[in-house]
C-alpha cells in the first residue's frame, strides 16, 4: 500500500505526484529551485504591506466604531469579519469608493450572504467586474494589485495574460470574503469558548503572530498548492522527473498526524497560545493574499483584545450553527456581546 506522498497519476502525459507528508510538503513549499511555480510578476505583488498596515488599522477601527454606535449584541462574521475583509480586497484591488458598495454587492452575489461558493453563473459578474477594472488600470495606472501585475508584466519573460490576472484579482477576493473571514471568525469563537486562552493572548500581545500562524494552520489556508518539478530530484525516497507536477496538500500536513511525535501542541486541537511548527506561507514565493491575510488576523485580534476586552458570545456554543455546503466550514453567524467597546489607538 503506497504512502500518501507516494500516490501518483498521470495527467495530461505527464506524472502528478500528492504530497501530504509533513516533512515532505516543508521540503516542496522551501525549495523553490526544484520545485518552482510559474515565473512572472505575480511574485513582486506583495511588496506593499508596509503602506497596507495603518489601512487595515483604520477599516478594523470603523468596523468597531459602527458595532460600538449600533451596540450590542452583534453578529461577529456579517458585522465584523467579512466588512473588514471585503474592504481589505477592495482597497488592495484599488475599488474606487464610489463602486464600494457595488463591489461588496457582487462579492456577495457571488458567495451568498454567508460566504458560500455560488455556481460559476453567480461569480462571473465579479470576474467582469475585475476585468473592468484591470482594462481601467491599463489606461490609468495606480498603485494597486492590479497595476503593479500590469507594469511588473511589461519587464517580465512571461507576462501573465489577462485572464490570469482577472484570476488572481478574483481569486483574491474569494481569499478575502471567504478563507480569511471564515479563519478569523473560528479563531474569534475557538478563543471565546476557551477564557484561559483568550486571557493569556490578552495578557501577552506580543504572541498574537503564534497565534494567528495556529490559526492559518487549524483552520485557514489553501487545500492545496500545485508546484512543477524543474529538474530530476528525489522526494520522499522517490524519484521524480523534471516537468512532473506535485500538489502540496497543505490540510493534511498541518495537522502532522504522519509524523510521530507532533510539533504542534495536540495536532487536531488549534493551540492559540502554544508555540506551533507550520510551513503556511513558506519559502521565497509568497501569495499576495497569504500575507495580507495573515496581517488582516494579526490586527483583528490585537484590536479586539485591545478594544473590546468584555467580548463574550451572547449564546451558548451549542446554539451556534455552522455552515456545512461551503469551501470552509465555519459558524453562519457568531452572535457576541460586550460591556463597552473602549476608543481607537490615540484617541480618548
Amino acid at each position: 500500500m503506497p504512502t500518501p506522498s507516494e500516490e501518483r497519476a498521470v495527467v495530461g502525459g505527464g506524472t502528478t505526484w500528492l504530497v501530504t507528508r509533513y516533512a515532505d510538503v516543508r521540503e516542496v513549499l522551501g525549495d523553490s529551485e526544484r520545485f518552482s511555480t510559474r515565473p512572472g510578476p505575480g511574485a513582486e505583488m506583495p511588496e506593499r504591506l508596509a503602506a497596507l498596515r495603518p489601512v487595515v488599522q483604520d477599516i478594523i477601527d470603523e468596523r468597531l466604531d459602527a458595532l460600538a454606535a449600533a451596540g450590542p449584541p452583534a453578529d461577529l462574521c456579517a458585522g465584523f469579519a467579512v466588512p473588514v475583509t471585503t474592504s481589505v480586497i477592495a482597497r488592495l484591488l484599488g475599488v474606487p469608493r464610489g463602486d464600494r458598495e457595488l463591489f461588496r454587492a457582487v462579492a456577495a452575489a457571488a458567495f451568498g450572504s454567508a460566504g458560500r461558493a455560488a455556481p460559476e453563473t453567480g461569480s462571473r459578474p465579479l470576474f467582469d467586474y475585475v476585468r473592468r477594472l484591470l482594462r481601467e488600470r491599463r489606461a490609468a495606472p495606480g498603485e494597486d494589485v492590479l497595476s503593479q501585475l500590469i507594469t511588473s508584466g511589461v519587464r517580465s519573460e512571461q507576462p501573465l495574460t489577462e485572464d490570469e490576472m482577472v484570476m488572481m484579482g478574483g481569486g483574491l477576493l474569494i481569499s478575502g470574503l471567504n478563507t480569511t473571514a471564515t479563519t478569523l471568525a473560528q479563531g474569534m469563537l475557538a478563543l471565546l469558548e476557551d477564557p484561559g486562552e483568550l486571557d493569556r493572548l490578552r495578557a501577552d500581545p506580543a504572541r498574537v503572530p503564534e497565534a494567528v500562524g495556529a490559526l492559518v494552520r487549524f483552520f485557514g489556508g489553501a487545500a492545496a498548492l500545485t508546484r512543477e518539478v524543474t529538474r530530476d530530484t528525489e522526494l520522499g525516497g522517490k524519484r521524480v522527473a523534471a516537468g512532473d507536477l506535485v500538489v502540496v496538500a497543505l490540510q493534511p500536513a498541518d495537522r502532522g498526524h504522519d509524523r510521530g511525535p507532533a510539533p504542534f501542541p495536540g495536532p487536531d486541537r488549534p493551540g492559540l497560545t502554544r508555540r506551533p511548527v507550520g510551513h503556511f506561507g513558506l519559502g521565497p514565493r509568497h501569495c499576495v493574499g497569504q500575507q495580507t491575510a495573515r496581517l488582516e488576523l494579526d490586527l483583528a485580534l490585537r484590536t479586539l483584545l485591545r478594544r473590546v476586552p468584555s467580548l463574550r458570545l451572547a449564546v451558548p456554543l451549542a446554539d451556534i450553527e455552522f455552515r456545512a455546503d461551503a469551501p470552509m466550514v465555519g459558524p453562519a453567524a457568531l452572535p457576541v456581546t460586550w460591556d463597552e467597546i473602549g476608543p481607537a489607538a490615540g484617541r480618548r
